[in-house]
């Protein structure tokens, strides 16, 4: 069994293990440091006879808006939305411990607990000077559920101004970037376990592996869309989807090159 989300944890390695059908299958779970009972579920999963492996990994959005202050310095609200299952109710409180630090820089406004159709509303009201920061949606107010990407889409194309993320899969569904997590690379780390449980080796006896996969990435195309300057990306930033210039495919970022441009006198006072 392969448990990805706090829900499956406590499905294969809760209730399952105990009264269920999953009391004998070794498991290689993909679970979230920040949760207290993940992490506890995974830690008491390494001392059954089935066994228990896996990767360990974090969100932080903190690390997010750093990013999206660095390349907006003029922000100054900032709108975080979550929506209304259990889950996000607990996802909210942790934001808002994390964004306690930099109350004195921006306003935050918690965008939650509403229907899709009210927060769409809200969200096309907003004015310049404001970002939006999105981090997970699965069910709105009225009990609809939505996958993520699925709400991301709708928020972006009803923002006005830009939109920032914690996943490296919601590149392409409206967001500038942040500092996103590497879905691809947690799913090899993850099969790679799975493959040495399959070739017979008991999961407790693999370390769990933390992920090391995220890094501040942005989207070149919602650079242009939101005039951000590239100069303002912090070193080491990945850039997706730049399209390359001509002078580039040859080694040059412009032309003329600067030791070939005309010189010119410039008359200045001392």
């Amino acid at each position: 069994m392969v448990p990805v989300s706090l829900a499956a944890l406590k499905l294969v390695l809760g209730e399952g293990r105990e009264r269920g059908p999953f009391f004998d299958v070794p498991a290689v779970t993909l679970f979230n440091t920040r949760s207290k009972e993940a992490v506890k579920l995974a830690a008491a999963g390494r001392d059954e006879e089935a066994g228990v492996t896996g990767i360990a990994t974090s969100d932080e959005p903190a690390r997010t808006l750093d990013l999206a202050l660095k390349l907006q310095s003029d922000t100054q609200k900032v709108v975080v939305i979550s929506g209304s299952s259990d889950r996000e109710h607990a996802w909210l409180q942790e934001l808002q411990t994390d964004f306690n630090a930099y109350s004195n820089r921006v306003q935050f406004l918690y965008f939650n607990d509403m229907s899709m159709e009210t927060l769409l509303q809200r969200i096309r009201a907003l004015q310049p000077h404001t970002i939006v920061l999105y981090t997970y949606y699965f069910e709105d107010a009225n009990g609809q559920f939505f996958l993520p990407e699925e709400a991301l889409d709708l928020i972006s194309h009803a923002s006005p101004v830009p939109v920032y993320g914690i996943e490296d899969t919601y590149i392409g569904h409206g967001v500038v970037g942040g500092y996103l997590t590497n879905a691809g690379k947690l799913g090899s780390l993850a099969a790679a376990s799975a493959a040495r449980v399959l070739n017979g080796e008991n999961p407790s006896s693999i370390p769990i592996m933390a992920d090391n996969s995220a890094r501040e990435t942005v989207d070149w195309r919602e650079l242009q869309r939101w005039h951000i300057r590239e100069k303002q990306l912090p070193a080491g930033t990945l850039e997706l989807f730049r399209e390359p210039t001509a002078w580039s495919a040859i080694g040059l970022s412009s032309w003329p090159p600067l030791h070939l441009r005309p010189w010119r006198p410039c008359w200045c006072w001392p």
